[in-house]
């Protein structure tokens, strides 16, 4: 057994050297047993330090040994051929014999028919031929079983590996046979490499494939490789990390395990990519302070030695030295991008030993660049979850991309969070040229007094994911020079909102045979850009079988505005929450002009005109100017509607519209409650978009009676409002509230001192159940509040831990009359239950079609006599309209 890194717990190659006595017929196994439980075969293990970034000129720390899979883990693992392998003097294969057999047999019989062996000489020639190219994991199927450390009273079991022969494969007898396994080295160090209890001999056997793996060879005493101490590897550090580098200044920091006493050396082998083409002198090379002072320093190519005759080199501190080497036109291969370190006690008694070892540390890696200002992105369209056709434009700085019969050369394009390219990078959309598309509402994004070149001919675009990054990956089928601007195209669906600031960047990267060639890390991405206004508002809100709704449809307003120009021809798609149902009837938009009044541009407020007011057709019309266009339901989606503007009828940047359409509200608030506004250019391509519009919550219908105790101008008017809720006011929301919200145009008001305030059930039969039900039952409960605000709505507020029942209520509060005439006849009221506090606001039930009353003029000799008469009128009514609703 060998080892190519034989430090304690560090990652090897192990190699394993047999000589069979038996044939191993396939199917057949051998089964190598290592003495600890500790040591592993299979691929590498993840590392308790940073992992591997190709992308960092930073190579991770190196000598910390991994974390142990549980004891029984099974492995698999991969069995790799010695280099020069003669295949056919250790393996031999069944159609091969069978081949010979029959040859033979022929010979023998000249006038026997001879059998067709074409099948089994094909399969002979071509197992052959795997073998001879190295492909033994072809040949054996091989799996690792972590040992078992020792309990008390237990004995340890070391992990174990096994080769299970492929079918029609045989390993000869008296065979020398090597094959090659990774892993990693016991992180055990023993005092001898036999010790007294022979934990450290390894056990070799070969089985046949019978149920009970009958042994056919073993050799139970096999006297492993000396495990050596450990160079802990801190830091690799280059000055300069671009290619094509002269002088840069290699800073080194180590830590070894084991103190080596003089006189002693350090071996250092760095990749041969960056050696001088001559040897230096000592002069490139400069020691740190905990070095010992005098040191004898030779560097030929690649190899550096430090030799100290009179003070040893310190275990645990960090010894620090200085190279100066050349950078290459690229990093060399991970394989080939190793450093090794190794300590040496020199002439002792035995001659030199090494002492530390770390021969798998990866060294720095060195970068190409894009010339400035590039690379550059620019997006087709900056709304957000559309698909997005990007112009690219770049120019190498450091060296070309070359092409050739030995290389593959790559650019990937790495996507910001939250983005991803198209299938096939858009397909149809993927173009070598980068030119100004009409369709996509581009025009040409790059300087124009550059000429651009397209990709090569014959170049493909991939879109690929790896560890979460998405990304496009380019093989380029020919050479990119260095100083040439190349432009191209492929599309990406943009993110659903902006990612951080910080991390709002492309990364673009080439690669030679997976080593990255020319690297930009944080190329610009743009910012996402939605449709400046979207808003909402309903006429009603009542659930679509709500009583007391006043339409199955009803008006909703949306409020538009976007800072992209708007062809003719353009469509505009409102998607509502799914339970909502549009209709065409009815439909109206408006173009918003400057001289149009404030009320009337502000979202949300009422259009008093015979086109948007369905209440009252006969109103004068003081609409703005009609934005021609044509609605389209749309089959089998009901909550969504397409709207064609006039292609007469183009909307110039920041143009403030409206849309009015008639919809059906859902039974239920719908989950998730938001809207989505797209519009689109005559061709279908995004102009813009506006996604997450929060929608309205769906009340239900709290029946409302309505009466004034004194009807006359000026005057103080005590009204009381009857009303059954819908749905009850749960006591664990914190917040709930009734408001009552007189019509803004008629000027009434409520005291802020809330004069006249009191809240009772309507009927005293409830009252008495809820005191017979509920002990200490108060209502309303102490801590009811009534907010005043000397406008035209009155709050009231229960506190925390209280809510309503569904039951009839009685609320009385006054309410200063407006003095003016007025038309409060036709106006409407507006009633609801609703819950608001720092986190919520929820309308619970609502009625916006409370009927008013009508106020008449109080003369003088009515002032003392009808007062009281008034009041006891408004009191017969409020005793009848109980008496009706509690029967109800």
């Amino acid at each position: 057994v060998a080892s190519s890194n034989p430090a304690t717990g560090l990652f090897t190659t192990f190699t394993f050297t047999m000589r069979t006595v038996t044939r191993v017929k396939d199917q057949g196994s051998i089964r190598i047993i290592s003495p600890r439980s500790d040591y592993y075969f299979g691929p590498r293990l993840p590392s308790a330090v940073a992992e591997v970034d190709l992308r960092s000129p930073l190579p991770p720390k190196a000598g910390e040994s991994p974390t142990r899979l549980p004891a029984g883990t099974l492995v698999p693992c991969t069995v790799m051929p010695p280099p020069n392998l003669d295949c056919t003097s250790v393996l031999e294969f069944d159609p091969c014999i069978e081949k010979e057999i029959a040859l033979a047999y022929q010979a023998q019989h000249p006038n026997v028919p001879k059998q067709d062996i074409s099948a089994t000489e094909a399969l002979c020639v071509a197992l052959t031929s795997r073998c001879e190219q190295g492909l033994f994991n072809e040949m054996f199927e091989c799996t690792s079983t972590v040992g078992t450390a020792a309990g008390i009273g237990e004995v340890e079991r070391g992990t174990e590996i096994e080769l299970i022969l492929a079918p029609n494969v045989q390993i000869k007898e008296r065979a020398l046979f090597e094959i090659l396994v990774t892993g990693y080295n016991t992180r055990t160090k023993p005092l001898r490499l036999v010790d007294a209890e022979n934990v450290q001999y390894w056990h070799f056997m070969t089985r046949q494939a019978d149920s009970a793996k009958t042994i056919l060879d073993e050799q139970s005493r096999v006297v492993g490789f000396a495990l050596l101490g450990v160079v802990y590897v801190e830091l690799i550090s280059p000055a300069v990390p671009t290619v094509s580098t002269a002088d840069n200044a290699v800073q080194v920091q180590i830590r070894l395990e084991t103190e080596v006493q003089p006189p002693a050396a350090l071996r250092l082998e760095y990749p041969i990519a960056f050696s001088k083409e001559a040897a230096l002198e000592g002069s490139a090379i400069s020691t740190g302070e905990t070095f010992p002072r005098k040191t004898v320093i030779r560097h030929n190519e690649n190899i550096i030695e430090i030799e100290t005759q009179d003070e040893p080199l310190v275990r645990n501190t960090l010894l620090e030295l200085t190279v100066i080497l050349t950078n290459p036109s690229i990093s060399p291969s991970p394989e080939e991008n190793i450093w090794r370190f190794t300590t040496i006690q020199l002439d002792t008694t035995v001659g030199s030993q090494n002492q530390d070892c770390n021969y798998d540390v990866p060294g720095f890696r060195i970068f190409g660049s894009f010339r400035a200002p590039g690379p550059k992105v620019e997006p087709g369209i900056v709304s957000p979850a559309v698909k997005n056709i990007i112009g690219v434009w770049f120019v190498l700085e450091s060296g070309d991309l070359p092409r050739t019969a030995t290389t593959s050369s790559f650019m990937r394009i790495y996507m910001p969070p939250g983005y991803t390219p198209e299938p096939d990078c858009g397909g149809s959309d993927f173009s070598l040229q980068y030119t100004a598309r009409a369709d996509i509402g581009t025009e040409f994004l790059f300087p124009t007094t550059n000429t651009y070149n397209g990709l090569p001919l014959g170049t493909y675009c991939e879109t690929r994911v790896e560890d979460g990054e998405h990304f496009v990956e380019l093989t380029i089928d020919g050479l990119l020079e260095y100083g040439f601007n190349y432009a191209f195209m492929f599309a990406i669906r943009n993110a659903e909102l902006d990612p951080l600031p910080e991390e709002n960047y492309f990364l673009f990267e080439t690669r030679v045979n997976d080593v990255i060639l020319h690297l930009a890390r944080q190329v610009p991405s743009f910012e996402l850009e939605v449709l400046r206004t979207a808003v909402v508002t309903p006429q009603d809100t009542t659930s679509q079988q709500g009583v007391g709704s006043t339409s199955e449809y009803h008006p909703i307003r949306f409020d538009l505005q976007s800072d992209k120009y708007i062809d003719g021809g353009s469509q505009i798609k409102i998607t509502a929450p799914q339970g909502f149902l549009f209709t065409c009837r009815q439909k109206r938009s408006y173009i918003f002009e400057p001289t149009d009044g404030p009320d009337v541009r502000k979202p949300g407020s009422t259009l008093v005109c015979d086109e948007f007011n369905v209440a009252d057709p006969t109103a004068a019309s003081t609409c703005p100017n009609q934005l021609p266009i044509t609605c389209q339901e749309m089959l089998g989606q009901q909550n969504v509607i397409l709207l064609q503007i006039d292609g007469g009828q183009p909307l110039q940047p920041n143009t403030d519209f409206a849309i009015l359409l008639m919809v059906m509200n859902p039974e239920f608030t719908p989950q998730p409650n938001s809207w989505r506004f797209d519009v689109l250019g005559p061709l279908g391509q995004h102009v813009d978009v506006r996604d997450h519009v929060q929608g309205f919550d769906i009340t239900g219908t709290v029946d409302t009676i309505l009466i004034a105790d004194f009807a006359y101008r000026g005057q103080k008017n005590r009204l009381t409002v009857v009303f059954l809720p819908a749905t009850i006011m749960n006591q664990a929301d914190e917040g709930n509230e009734l408001v009552l919200e007189a019509p803004a145009e008629e000027m009434y008001v409520f005291p802020q001192n809330c004069t006249g305030f009191s809240l009772d059930y309507s009927s005293s039969r409830f009252r008495e159940e809820q005191e017979a039900s509920f002990r200490h039952y108060v209502f309303p409960p102490p801590g009811t509040e009534c907010l005043g605000f000397d406008n035209n709505t009155v709050v009231i507020r229960f506190p925390a831990g209280a809510g309503l029942l569904r039951s009839n209520y009685s609320l009385m509060v006054d309410v200063i009359n407006p003095t003016l005439p007025t038309n409060s006849s036709a106006a409407s009221w507006m009633f609801q239950t609703r819950v608001r506090n720092s986190e919520i606001f929820k309308i619970v039930d609502a009625n916006r079609s409370v009927e008013g009353f009508t106020l008449s003029e109080l003369e003088n000799n009515q002032m003392e006599g009808e007062e009281g008469s008034a009041s006891s009128l408004g009191l017969a009514a409020a005793a009848v309209l109980v008496w009706c609703c509690v029967s109800s």
